[in-house]
């Protein structure tokens, strides 16, 4: 088990909290709106920079890990399919990544929340 400080576990939490509701707005605007504005490198949005920064703290816990794929996969269907006039089409693969997103923020929640022997 990787040893987090008190405050990098507080803040990774408050980071993950923010994350899963800044992200439930986003899949909203995408899933409802024809073109909503999206940052195409999924390294420069608010929750991947978090990504980056976190890497050296959380790096080798696999729910971390785990976070990174379909968070740059969410960015890239998006991209793929901003054009695609299908919103039916472009609601269901973004929602079902998001869903992923959603599980997988909630594992590395319920990592950094169980009881601490340091």
């Amino acid at each position: 088990m990787v040893k987090i400080g008190h405050q990098d576990r507080l803040k990774a939490l408050d980071t993950l909290f923010n994350a899963r509701r800044s992200h439930t707005q986003w899949v909203s605007e995408v899933t409802h709106q024809q073109a909503p504005c999206v940052v195409e490198d999924h390294t420069l949005c608010d929750f991947g920079k978090w990504l980056i920064e976190a890497e050296a703290m959380l790096g080798s816990v696999p729910e971390f890990i785990d976070l990174r794929e379909p968070h740059q996969q969410l960015h890239e269907t998006y991209l793929s399919l901003k054009t695609d006039p299908d919103l039916a089409l472009r609601s269901s693969r973004i929602r079902d990544i998001s869903r992923t997103l959603i599980d997988r923020i909630d594992s590395l929640e319920k990592y950094l929340n169980r009881p601490r022997s340091d």
